[in-house]
């Protein structure tokens, strides 16, 4: 038999926040579909801080190969043209 009172753990800690009532409003609005004002707060604020959904990073987009030819934008064509001009 569980004798703990209150509420069950949930590996969370509750904060106080000052926000405008025009901002508490389009929050609870927002969240009127989902009923959980707490979690609607959370998921846009980790959206916003663009937390990675997975555990494990993903570096193939780091450090997969640069893309080849020329990079016209940024004038590695004309400074190549340059160098063999100068040589």
């Amino acid at each position: 038999m569980n004798n703990k009172k209150g509420r069950p753990k949930l590996d969370k800690i509750t904060i106080s926040i000052r926000i405008s009532k025009d901002v508490l409003a389009q929050a609870r609005r927002a969240a009127a579909g989902t009923g959980n004002l707490s979690l609607y707060i959370e998921s846009a604020l980790k959206k916003e801080l663009q937390m990675p959904s997975q555990k494990e990073p993903d570096f193939r987009a780091r450090f997969s190969a640069p893309p080849k030819g020329p990079h016209i934008k940024g004038g590695l064509v004309q400074l190549v043209l340059e160098e063999r001009a100068a040589s």
